[in-house]
């Protein structure tokens, strides 16, 4: 009943619209119309909508082997970015002078003397978010210091830490 209900509903739409349904036939309709589950070798096993497109395997198989490869790609950066900060090496803002402190990304001469300032007043620093207490430092300007501060140990910085807009933007949020 419902195959016959559902050619019947096909067969109407296109009477009323005038399109075709795919690669059926009229007699392919006609023997769903009467139950037969007849098969012709020139009819496809089963009808596809016109709309519906046909995916080639092998551009399937290349569009996941270029995925895959540019997730390796990705994947094989993130330790070596992560290792970037170490690399490069760290300030101690509990010894470093003011030379060492304006290494630090956007942080100036100006800064550099406050922190200094600051610690002779208030004494070492406890932790590395403690140079948020520094007039000039706030959370944005922190996040872009943290991978290069500490509070113990040798400075081992020794250039300028360059850090593009779009990555002080993004440290920000």
């Amino acid at each position: 009943m419902l195959p016959r209900l559902a050619a019947g509903l096909i067969s109407a739409r296109r009477q009323t619209t005038g399109e075709e349904v795919g690669n059926r036939t009229d007699a392919t309709t006609q023997r769903q119309q009467t139950g037969e589950t007849q098969h012709t070798e020139n009819e496809p096993l089963h009808a596809t909508d016109s709309n519906e497109r046909k995916e080639d395997p092998m551009k399937n198989a290349s569009r996941w082997a270029a995925a895959l490869t540019l997730f390796a790609i990705l994947l094989a950066a993130v330790p070596a970015h992560a290792a970037e900060p170490a690399k490069r090496g760290v300030v101690n803002v509990n010894t470093a002078e003011a030379a060492q402190l304006a290494l630090l990304p956007r942080i100036g001469p100006a800064v550099a003397g406050r922190i200094i300032e600051f610690r002779k007043k208030n004494g070492p620093f406890k932790s590395a978010e403690d140079l948020m207490l520094v007039r000039g430092i706030g959370e944005r300007t922190f996040a872009l210091l943290k991978p290069y501060v500490t509070t113990s140990g040798q400075t081992t910085l020794a250039e300028k830490v360059s850090v593009p807009r779009a990555a002080a933007k993004q440290g920000s949020r």
